[in-house]
């Protein structure tokens, strides 16, 4: 080959290289979209809820020992059940899907017991869920997350009979691991824990 041929191709694979880091560089450097943007502020704002059967206590305390176990959180209760797949997921006679958003949950009967949307920031993965008692209720723990670098989470909690008993978004500090007690259970965070608990004289009206 000649110089000038071995010139031309050295010139054509420093141009290939300078084109991938130069792609690397705008994919690493992309903005979200005003879009993006206007629903993570949204989701920010999305309001608590805490059924009146409950109380919310929060306690702050910074230790080593707490590590973020978000995909974890649930491997000790009763029913873990994990991620839901995109088809329907049937658990222990209920039928579970996540869809555009919505978290539903069906009886053997036919009739949506539970019926979710969560804020249009969560779209990246699907929900995390779990079957549990608290006190005498069977309940369905509902959790998911936006991708890392937004840095929310969702924690729904509700009795199998539909009873929305918790809900919230929770920044990436708030929501590291979810741990039952004897009366209801915690959400541990970095530096804080919201120990929620059934209120003990409360007797459901309906």
């Amino acid at each position: 080959m000649s110089d000038v041929g071995a010139c031309e191709n050295k010139f054509i694979n420093l141009f290939k290289l300078f084109g991938f880091y130069l792609l690397l560089f705008t994919l690493s450097g992309c903005e979200p979209s005003a879009e993006y943007v206007a629903n993570v502020e949204r989701a920010k704002v999305t309001p608590k809820y805490i059924s009146n059967r409950l109380t919310e206590t929060i306690t702050e305390k910074c230790t080593s020992g707490n590590k973020q176990a978000f995909r974890n959180m649930f491997d000790e209760f009763a029913h873990p059940v994990g991620v839901l797949s995109n088809e329907e997921s049937l658990i222990y006679g209920l039928s579970a899907t996540y869809s555009d958003l919505t978290f539903t949950l069906t009886n053997s009967q036919g009739n949506q017991i539970i019926t979710d949307r969560l804020p249009a920031v969560f779209f990246v993965y699907n929900v995390w869920i779990a079957l549990d008692k608290l006190g005498d209720d069977d309940v369905v723990f509902i959790a998911n997350r936006t991708k890392s670098t937004t840095g929310l989470y969702f924690l729904a909690v509700y009795t199998l009979g539909g009873e929305k008993l918790y809900r919230n978004v929770l920044g990436a500090m708030e929501l590291w691991d979810v741990k039952l007690q004897a009366r209801g259970f915690d959400i541990v965070g970095s530096c804080n824990t919201q120990m929620i608990r059934n209120k003990e004289n409360y007797h459901n009206a309906d």
